[in-house]
């Protein structure tokens, strides 16, 4: 799966390590909804 700021779900981005998980469960269920 696809996240936000070019990571996935296997490999977090190196862009953004210290991203708060909330940031990702967020965006994980907007693609639910939206893919």
């Amino acid at each position: 799966m696809w996240w936000p700021g070019g990571g996935s779900d296997l490999e977090s981005s190196p862009n953004v390590p210290d991203k708060p998980t909330a940031t990702t469960i967020i965006a994980s269920i907007l693609a639910i909804y939206f893919f």
